[in-house]
């Protein structure tokens, strides 16, 4: 049996967010992913809910040491 688009994204997709929760010390409340189509080029990014605050990536560590949790 071939693998069909569906099942290739579906993999690619379960990836994306164990990489991101793996990122988040799975901490995360909710985890965003999204992507858009630029010119010839695909792009993919990420941002959290962590104690009731959306964090972007850049921000995780902060809001994690503000939170009283350790990253480890």
């Amino acid at each position: 049996m071939s693998n069909t688009f569906e099942d290739h994204l579906s993999k690619l997709q379960t990836d994306m967010v164990d990489v991101c929760l793996e990122y988040a010390d799975n901490k995360a409340e909710r985890l965003f992913v999204y992507a858009s189509y630029e010119p010839n080029m695909y792009a993919f990014d990420v941002f959290y809910k962590i104690n009731g605050q959306f964090v972007h990536r850049d921000q995780l560590n902060h809001a994690v040491q503000e939170s009283g949790l350790q990253k480890h």
